[in-house]
């Protein structure tokens, strides 16, 4: 399972989007955060990983970046995503996608 300490920048981007998604859901359930439409529930979640995000960045060439409602290419069509996490590092990019609607 990755860890937030982890050595690859992936395993700890991986581990920041469950913790974020945790942390998220436990806010909502607490009414500390309150979900009226999809894009706030977007912003609201992407806005709790772009906080851990300069956490988990442990070297100074790691960059991270948290994009909202991108357009990607996969097998040649056009799709939507609700949002991307991006890191770069020892001149490797890295992305995760998320669907966070259904």
């Amino acid at each position: 399972m990755p860890t937030l300490e982890a050595e690859k920048i992936s395993d700890r981007m991986r581990a920041a989007i469950s913790l974020a998604w945790v942390m998220f859901s436990r806010k909502i359930g607490g009414g500390l955060i309150t979900i009226n439409k999809e894009a706030s529930m977007q912003l609201q979640y992407a806005y709790v990983l772009q906080q851990l995000a300069p956490l988990i960045s442990f070297h100074t060439e790691e960059t991270l970046e948290v994009e909202l409602a991108t357009g990607v290419h996969i097998d040649g069509k056009r799709r939507e995503i609700d949002l991307l996490f991006t890191a770069q590092g020892n001149g490797v990019d890295h992305r995760i996608a998320a669907l966070l609607s259904g």
